[in-house]
């Protein structure tokens, strides 16, 4: 959800996108979006800069937070790896397709008093 709202904004503006994705059902939704979808394992920097070649600007907005009311310490071992290693990665991606910037999406979970399973 967080991706589809960063790449309309950054469409918006004008910027072209190039997005790598987690599943193939995804590249249809990058793509009405205007972005082009590149594809990229976020563990492996090889893979990441082959999608990235070209990129002025990266940006971390990988997740997986857990959904369940009462997530157990090992539904998070995902989204950890993802902000550990993943987020490595991406850094040293960054540096070897010369990026002049990189941004990490700063990503909050709450739920409204009374609700569960939302996100």
């Amino acid at each position: 959800m967080l991706g589809r709202r960063l790449i309309k904004q950054f469409r918006e503006r004008g910027a072209e996108v190039l997005w790598g994705w987690r599943e193939i059902t995804e590249r249809s939704i990058i793509h009405a979006l205007g972005g082009q979808s590149r594809s990229g394992d976020l563990f492996h920097v090889d893979s990441l800069a082959r999608a990235a070649e070209g990129a002025d600007v990266i940006v971390h907005a990988a997740t997986a937070i857990p959904t369940s009311n009462k997530p157990q310490p090992k539904e998070w071992q995902t989204n950890d790896r993802i902000r550990r290693e993943g987020t490595r990665a991406l850094a040293e991606c960054a540096a070897r397709v010369r990026a002049k910037k990189v941004a990490g999406a700063e990503h909050h979970v709450g739920r409204p008093p009374g609700q569960t399973n939302r996100i």
